[in-house]
């Protein structure tokens, strides 16, 4: 099982996906680089970063690169993907808590992460509105 990303003191890629599945039901795949040039760490969620004020994610192993631009069929019944958001990640740690960094083109939002099991994060965002990018 992949770990929570490493803290790298650099923001890593990142794509909000929704999945459909072939029987019609949905859900967010949010997938990250694990490292620089890794394979996509997934996690099922909840909502979609920046726009959800409480995020339930749940590990779901890892995925090749190709998601980062690749939408429709995915193939073998598994269903079809369609990207909303595609931006980067940044984790780190801020007075002993572990925080995320969503940043999507020119909006970012701060999270405050939690585990809740094995596999199982809980992100809340911070009191922080939705920051503009300069």
């Amino acid at each position: 099982m992949v770990r929570w990303p490493c803290l790298h003191n650099k923001a890593l890629k990142c794509v909000v996906l929704r999945h459909t599945l072939a029987n019609g039901a949905w859900h967010y795949d949010v997938m990250v680089e694990h490292r620089p040039g890794s394979r996509l760490w997934t996690l099922n969620a909840s909502g979609i970063p920046l726009k959800t004020e409480t995020i339930k994610l749940t590990a779901h192993g890892t995925h090749r690169r190709r998601y980062f631009w690749f939408e429709g069929d995915i193939g073998h019944g598994r269903g079809r993907v369609s990207r909303l958001r595609k931006g980067s990640l940044l984790i780190y740690v801020e007075g002993g808590s572990l925080r995320a960094c969503f940043e999507f083109g020119s909006r970012r939002a701060h999270y405050e992460v939690a585990r809740s099991g094995r596999g199982l994060y809980v992100l809340t965002k911070l009191g922080r509105a939705v920051q503009k990018v300069a």
